[in-house]
């Protein structure tokens, strides 16, 4: 019984050390990719975007470096 309660808790640390390098490799990409198309709306296109645009278009940058590492995490975490 010891031994299968002992299984039970690898299997759970392995699970949660795959969600935590999923959510972080998923953070790691995600800001890349925005910090990259910031600074091209910031360069040579900077006032491409009306003022009410750039605050949207900062939500919803800030919302995706945000919400997709836990959405791909939670993803993980159901897989295992």
């Amino acid at each position: 019984m010891a031994i299968w309660h002992t299984l039970q808790l690898v299997g759970k640390a392995m699970r949660s050390l795959r969600t935590l390098l999923v959510y972080l490799l998923t953070l790691i990409v995600v800001a890349a990719l925005a910090f990259g198309v910031v600074m091209i709306l910031a360069g040579p296109h900077a006032g491409l975007l009306p003022a009410r645009g750039e605050v949207v278009v900062l939500a919803l940058g800030w919302l995706s470096v945000v919400v997709v590492p836990i959405l791909a995490a939670r993803r993980a975490w159901r897989r295992g």
